[in-house]
């Protein structure tokens, strides 16, 4: 949650700040958004490599810390008039957000049967961040403006840097659980693991199959780039949108704006985000209602639910009023339909892939998440400059889950594969 909150606590004050700094074009800011999953992807392999020598319980300690300094140096970028600190603050939170030792521990302390469950709680805590960033970030802007410490106030503790500053006490008390709380198996248990998979018998043997298999694979990392970057433009042009100038828009290009102020924007973007962390957390519970439909029948469906709702995506001659209800009823069908179709997709992959891949494969599914979710927003803010061109931003997220869509339907008959594995 907290790893997750990292990327989207500066979605409504991140245009202003870079600003402050000289750094005027919008992309910037999708740059500064979209960075912190982009090293979350790179680092995945190193903070295995870390976890496989201390544990899990240090390793995620040592993400806490280091989402401690970048938060420090972001929020002391702007005192100092320095774009390098600043983005290398943002490097830093990037760091902290790498998921892959996550899911690596549910794969090794969580029984097959039982993964759906776990990894729709992880996502729905996960998307639950996601939603708190903004949230948080707009009640804490509305008690600092209260108090007198908005824009004009001293950089260094107003009301663009004061939301990171809390973040890092937060990120401080979670590395201080991690290492006293939390429970998690012994670096001897893991060796012991490891070893049993270098000894584990071959099941695939069969050419085709495993072919097959490879393909069902490399299908659920393109649908993880594919959602992660759907939900990661759409939330970060929802914030462009929400704080943009009405009037402009309405006159330029072909989007529109809503003349929201910082504050509303962000508890908007916040309260929207936590109504899907609640899709989430109800997906085992439908599909237990449906057992005949397994799980890649729901990836199937969601990924058509994902394909058609993208229609509310784009641009209508309708009133203000009329673009906010449309594009949040948009944003609730779009957005819920990807991540449903992202809980079902790690969970299926976890099931298809051989326990001899699982670390590789995990840190692969890490590495794709976080590349999707960095494409977002800087798809989104290079689009029309943040918010003008609708028409365009709406064909790119139809095409790209159409092309998802396909792919998925290509191997859908193979995604059984695995007698034990996955119905």
């Amino acid at each position: 949650m907290v790893q997750t909150a990292l990327i989207t606590i500066v979605f409504t004050t991140v245009d202003t700040y870079d600003s402050e700094m000289g750094l005027g074009s919008k992309l910037w800011a999708g740059v500064l958004i979209g960075i912190v999953p982009l090293i979350s992807g790179i680092s995945v392999l190193g903070w295995q490599v870390l976890n496989d020598k201390v544990g899990y319980s240090v390793t995620l300690a040592t993400m806490g810390l280091t989402g401690v300094l970048g938060c420090c140096l972001y929020s002391a970028a702007g005192a100092i008039h320095s774009p390098g600190v600043l983005v290398l603050g943002r490097v830093f939170m990037g760091f902290a957000g790498a998921n892959n030792v996550l899911f690596h521990y549910l794969a090794v302390t969580v029984g097959r049967n039982m993964q759906t469950k776990y990894v729709s709680l992880l996502a729905a805590s996960g998307v639950f961040g996601l939603g708190l960033g903004p949230l948080m970030s707009g009640v804490i802007n509305s008690i600092v403006e209260a108090v007198g410490l908005g824009v004009d106030a001293p950089i260094i503790f107003n009301v663009l840097t004061v939301p990171t500053w809390i973040m890092s006490i937060v990120l401080a008390l979670c590395a201080v659980c991690f290492l006293s709380l939390f429970q998690a198996p012994t670096l001897s248990d893991q060796a012991r693991f490891k070893q049993s998979l270098i000894f584990e018998k071959d099941e695939l043997t069969d050419g085709p199959l495993l072919t097959w298999l490879n393909a069902c694979l490399a299908v659920t990392l393109f649908s993880v780039v594919v959602l992660a970057s759907g939900n990661g433009s759409t939330e970060t042009r929802t914030a462009f949108i929400a704080i943009s100038n009405y009037t402009n828009a309405a006159q330029v290009g072909t989007g529109f704006a809503w003349s929201w102020s910082i504050v509303g924007a962000g508890i908007y973007v916040g309260a929207v985000a936590l109504v899907f962390s609640l899709f989430c957390l109800i997906q085992p519970l439908i599909a237990s209602c449906f057992p005949a439909l397994k799980e890649r029948h729901w990836l199937l469906i969601y990924c058509l639910s994902g394909t058609l709702s993208s229609a509310f995506m784009y641009s209508y001659p309708i009133s203000k009023t009329g673009t906010i209800v449309m594009w949040t009823f948009g944003m609730i069908l779009f957005n819920g339909s990807l991540l449903l179709c992202k809980c079902v997709v790690f969970s299926l992959g976890m099931k298809l892939c051989p326990s001899k891949w699982m670390g590789g494969y995990t840190s692969a599914l890490g590495l794709m998440n976080c590349i999707g979710r960095a494409i977002g927003p800087v798809l989104a803010t290079y689009i029309g400059n943040g918010y003008l061109d609708a028409l365009m931003f709406g064909l790119v997220l139809s095409g790209s889950m159409l092309a998802n869509t396909i792919a998925v339907v290509v191997v859908f008959p193979h995604m059984q594969l695995s007698r034990k594995k996955n119905e």
